[in-house]
């Protein structure tokens, strides 16, 4: 299978993506609210200490996960968003 087979079975949106034949990097679509964020949040919350500090924490770390995850799927052209958690 080569790598237009690939994103075709599995719903790439083709009409986003080029071919850069210099090289190049891979950008990630900005979101409002960036994974570091809610990592840097997530600390300031452990360090705080507490039952209800730790609970944000590890909520905190949850959404900055679902967010690089988000972040790399509508890069690639999926309607993350509009999916819950377990299908992402």
């Amino acid at each position: 299978m080569d790598i237009k087979e690939f994103c075709l079975a599995h719903g790439f949106d083709m009409s986003k993506c080029a071919v850069a034949l210099g090289g190049g990097s891979f950008v990630l679509v900005e979101l409002k609210t960036s994974p570091v964020e809610f990592l840097s949040l997530a600390e300031d919350d452990f360090e705080r200490g507490g039952l209800s500090a730790l609970i944000n924490a590890t909520t905190n770390v949850k959404r900055a996960i679902i967010c690089q995850l988000d972040q790399l799927l509508i890069s690639f052209g999926y309607q993350s968003l509009r999916l819950d958690v377990r299908k992402r």
